[in-house]
């Protein structure tokens, strides 16, 4: 039977829309309209099916909604009931069997679009939590899940043999369901449906343009209809989940005034983990495969025992001395962390017999194991999720270099959320846009939600205005499968999906994991002050363990017997494992036990270049080999068509490598050659940031652009084809928070890896605070972790305005462990510099062969801490602060550059200028107005590790000295004034105190600077002048 069609055109034509595609569904549904329905051209294009679209704008239109006036005013014609204008659409005469399959196939849509909301989600069954506008929006959905808004009544039959003529995905749907039975009523369709799309679990994926990922959505959906699991499955199931909920409660019974963050009301999330692990082991995943796991501290802790292995014992011990590993805290190096902050690396074994004597120990690699780790995170919510994504892209890259394959597939990340911080906290949204983009692609992430459905003591409906927390992922073409937390077996087969799915697509994919919370936002808490309805529920409520134990026993799958022995075993290796934790034997052994995470005494006792020699200092590079470089490096092939502005530049670079004793290196070459001599030494480099491959100040041109193809081509990573590691250089999204958390996530493999972060200007790294805070700046205290990043700040006073000038240099030196008296060798009472336990580095480069230092510094020092550069934007171009190509060959790193000027004489200086930066060139030239002056300028390259030794040599070389100025351009209350001045104190009391040919006074110390400020500039670029001639005229007259 041929199908009839209505015209698109006319109906675009007649309703003044635009419309490309309609979805293909059926007839318009409204008894009202058939009546006038006469004629449906033949030679029309356009299918009833497809009449959904105008179906919706006549629901809106009924709720007083407004819409284009032509299809208001038929509407109204309708509701009159006068014929429609024969001008608007005609239509000829259906046969009634073919209307009937159309009214059912868009009762079968419906029900796939909006059948999740109506799923039976919550354990707690309590009234929507969800906003009032969602709540209206839902009354309107639940009418299309009524046949008789269809047009049909529940006493049709439907039939296998019947010609299913829509070519719509509603018909896949109904043909599978047909293919079991030989005709159904349309009561027993919509049971079916319901059981589909609205019962423990809600699969939403309609919104997801990709139709391949539907397809295996809406195949998961439906499968699931007749998925069951074996008893010895289920017998597995109810020992995972007795492991969760029994640990719960024995750190409830024996530590009740102890602080855990529990998983009570969420417990499945172990199984499902399990589950989803032993399935990766069992698709042969073990060797060359990881899971890395960020969370935040809600059920952490039962993650760590249950899914890495984590030893019990070490759990228990730790809720007594607060550490779970030995480590030396007298130091006073390591402070610790709460538990729940903690990271650890374990391994996950595939285990099949009975889960209360499996092993608890780090295990060695095989078939049955692979290794899993949680990160560190701080309680600054979901800013692991970047951390965990950029260490996954790192891991992935190391292990390709070796030679595996596939590993988007075997290195997985896992990023469990909590439900108000995933609508809440932007760095979620920022990471998901990442997990789009190549750069930072890792084959997609696997998010849970743990959704207890408060926030502290916060209503869902007063922080999350959509339906769900999962909503955040709609935006990126993500699918998302709701489920009930206690439907065990739901749990169960969504999160074995979720791994199929995201290993099939290498995209992301959300499990929203509806539960409860037990307690309050902790043990402690009390929750029945702000939610008294909720947690009467809660409170009379079993745990899941004892609700899957009585359902099993119901259907008789296990008998009571079977089902207490099993309870009571895993209650008794759980109290024995808590006994044990209790014993001096178990004290003694702790000592032996160290997490396998990467820590600070790992990197220490671990060379870059995978060698036992303790270097110090980079080693040198002879000016022939760097001329040899800089003539590769600036030589652009000949098929590449560039701006004359960058052939210009590429040929003063080549200039600079022929004239090696000339001062020609600009910041862009010493930056290229410091990336190729390490390149050569076997060092990854990546480099990433907001416009970083041209350079915010169009300096660097790492990657060039045919101007006829827009082609790329990269120096660099031409060059790295041929050495062991490749040069990886990337603009990043337009984020600090997510962005920077990436790359610090990216530094913490074991590769040697030089990651760098730079911001576009560095105040804009204020974005990034939790990151500078929480990690880069103190994860050593904490964490005993090390995270060896490497920062570009821009930095300096160039009339730009407050936005623009400062990279807030004070935050960083506050964030110091620096100390403010000298450190003094005990054994020659000489002042030392202390390269000991400073959490980083901090330097401001004065010329570009201090720049070019800066990277192999870092590199290659023994102690791999991260690194702050302050980098000004004006040097970049100022030939001044220009470097020979000897120099680069010739000299190392200073943390301290002295005033070698001729015209100086030590013996009579009685003022001393101090700075740091581009201010020193500002000095230079207001000190050349006064040919006589004795007045030397020294510059600080190095705040942190302080140049205690140095600066306290250069300081006891004036003997006659009355005046230390230190001059900035930042205000006083900014800058590194603040820093400095009780350093210099400690270093000139010492002076009079010990050096013997040194007048027995103090100089005097003083600021020369802006004033106090609020702001960091001023927005006047005359005022700016004029500030500055005066700080210079105060300074030097």
């Amino acid at each position: 039977m041929k199908t009839k069609y209505l015209n698109i055109n006319n109906i675009s034509r007649c309703i003044h829309l635009n419309i490309s595609s309609l979805k293909k569904s059926s007839q318009l549904q409204c008894s009202r309209y058939k009546s006038h329905i006469s004629n449906i051209d033949s030679h029309s294009n356009f299918g009833l099916d497809s009449l959904n679209y105008l179906e919706s704008l006549y629901y809106k239109w009924r709720a007083g909604e407004k819409i284009n006036y032509s299809l208001s005013s038929y509407f109204s014609k309708i509701e009159l009931a006068q014929a429609a204008s024969s001008k608007f659409i005609s239509i000829v005469p259906l046969k009634s069997n073919n209307i009937k399959i159309a009214n059912i196939l868009n009762l079968v849509s419906s029900f796939e679009t909006y059948g999740h909301q109506f799923a039976e989600l919550d354990p707690l069954n309590l009234e929507s939590y969800t906003c009032a506008a969602v709540k209206r929006n839902q009354e309107m959905y639940r009418k299309l899940l009524k046949p008789e808004t269809h047009g049909i009544l529940g006493c049709d039959i439907i039939s296998s043999s019947e010609n299913i003529i829509m070519n719509s995905t509603s018909s896949t749907i109904l043909t599978d369901i047909l293919l079991r039975y030989d005709s159904l009523k349309v009561d027993d369709l919509v049971r079916i449906l319901e059981k589909i799309f609205c019962g423990k679990t809600g699969f939403e994926y309609i919104h997801v343009r990709n139709e391949e990922i539907k397809s295996f959505m809406r195949s998961a959906a439906t499968e699931y209809l007749y998925w069951k699991p074996s008893k010895d499955d289920i017998n597995r199931y109810l020992q995972i989940l007795a492991r969760a909920q029994l640990f719960e409660n024995m750190c409830s019974k024996k530590f009740p005034t102890v602080k855990r963050f529990g998983l009570d009301g969420c417990e499945s999330l172990i199984l499902g983990l399990s589950e989803m692990l032993r399935k990766f082991i069992l698709d042969g995943n073990s060797k060359d495969s990881k899971i890395t796991i960020g969370m935040s501290h809600r059920g952490r802790l039962n993650v760590m025992c249950n899914i890495l292995n984590l030893p019990l014992e070490n759990m228990f011990y730790s809720f007594r001395s607060g550490k779970f590993i030995d480590i030396d805290t007298k130091s006073g190096i390591y402070g610790g962390d709460v538990k729940y902050h903690m990271g650890y690396s374990g391994y996950y074994e595939l285990n099949e017999r009975f889960i209360s004597d499996a092993p608890e120990a780090n295990c060695p690699i095989s078939f049955g194991a692979i290794p899993v780790e949680i990160l560190y995170n701080p309680s600054h919510l979901e800013s692991v999720v970047p951390v965990v994504m950029g260490k996954v892209k790192s891991e992935q890259y190391y292990s390709e270099r070796k030679g595996v394959l596939d590993t988007a597939k075997k290195y997985i990340p896992i990023l469990i959320h909590g439900d108000a911080s995933t609508m809440g906290q932007g760095v979620v949204s920022e990471a998901l846009n990442m997990s789009k983009i190549s750069s930072y692609n890792i084959g997609g992430n696997i998010h849970i939600i743990i959704n207890n459905q408060i926030g502290f003591c916060t209503y869902p409906s007063e922080e999350i205005g959509s339906m769900y927390p999962s909503d955040i992922s709609r935006g990126f073409d993500i699918p998302i499968i709701h489920v009930n937390a206690d439907c065990p077996e739901s749990v169960v087969y969504v999160f074995l999906k979720s791994l199929e799915f995201r290993n099939r697509f290498h995209s992301d994919v959300f499990i929203n994991l509806v539960g409860y919370r037990r307690f309050g936002h902790n043990e402690l808490d009390m929750p029945l002050f702000t939610h008294p309805l909720m947690y009467k529920k809660i409170t009379s409520k079993p745990g899941i363990f004892h609700l899957y134990k009585k359902k099993l026993a119901k259907e008789k799958v296990f008998s009571n017997t079977e089902l207490d022995h099993i309870e009571a075993s895993i209650s008794s290796f759980i109290e024995n494992k808590y006994n044990n934790s209790t014993s001096d034997t178990f004290k003694r052994n702790l000592e032996g036990f160290k997490s396998p995470t990467l820590s600070i005494d790992d990197l220490i006792s671990r060379s870059t270049l995978d060698n036992e020699q303790e270097i110090l200092y980079p080693p040198q590079w002879r000016v022939e080999e760097l001329k040899s470089l800089g003539t590769k490096l600036s030589t652009i092939p000949s098929s590449i068509d560039l701006h004359p502005n960058i052939i210009k530049i590429y040929e003063q670079r080549s200039l600079a490598t022929e004239k090696e004793n000339k001062p020609l290196v600009d910041y862009g070459l010493a930056e290229t050659l410091s990336f190729a001599t390490l390149l050569k030494e076997g060092i990854h480099i990546r480099l990433v940031g907001e416009d970083t491959k041209r350079g915010t100040f169009s300096h660097r041109h790492s990657v060039l652009y045919d101007i006829n193809n827009n082609r790329e081509y990269s120096p660099l990573k031409e060059f790295s084809k041929l050495t062991k590691y490749s040069f990886t250089v990337e603009n990043s999204i337009l984020s600090e928070f997510a962005g920077l958390g990436f790359e610090v996530g990216y530094v913490q493999s074991s590769g040697p890896t030089l990651g760098i972060w730079e911001a576009q200007f560095g105040d804009f790294a204020n974005g990034a605070q939790i990151m500078f805070d929480q990690y880069i700046s103190s994860s050593i205290p904490k964490w005993n972790l090390q995270i060896p990043i490497l920062c570009i700040l821009p930095h300096g006073y160039d009339g730009m305005g407050p936005e623009h000038s400062s990279a807030r240099v004070e935050r960083y030196l506050q964030l110091s462990n620096e100390p403010e008296e000298i450190p003094i060798n005990e054994g020659t009472g000489k002042p030392i510099d202390k390269l000991e336990n400073i959490n980083w580095q901090l330097v401001y480069c004065s010329n570009s062969a201090q720049y070019y230092h800066i990277f192999r510094k870092h590199m290659w020092c023994k102690k791999r801490i991260p690194t702050l550069i302050f980098l000004s934007k004006r040097l970049l171009k100022y030939r001044h602060a220009f470097s020979s190509l000897k120099d680069l060959s010739e000299s190392s790193f200073l943390s301290l550059i002295p005033d070698n000027s001729s015209e100086i004489d030590n013996l009579q200086v009685r003022k001393l200028i101090i700075c740091c930066g581009q201010i020193y060139y500002n000095l230079v030239q207001q000190r050349s107005l006064f040919p006589n002056i004795n007045v030397p300028i020294i510059r600080l390259e190095q705040l942190i590790p302080f140049p205690w030794a140095e600066l306290f040599s250069q300081i006891s070389s004036f003997p006659m000295l009355s005046e230390i100025v230190f001059a900035q351009e930042e205000p006083q209350n900014m800058g590194a004034w603040s820093f400095v001045q009780p350093r210099l104190r400690s270093i000139v009391s010492l002076i009079a105190r010990t050096v013997t040919n040194y007048e027995k006074r103090v100089p005097e110390i003083k600021y020369a600077g802006r004033k106090t400020n609020s702001a960091t500039a001023t927005g006047f670029a005359s005022l700016h002048e004029e500030e500055l001639h005066n700080l210079l005229s105060n300074i030097i007259s």
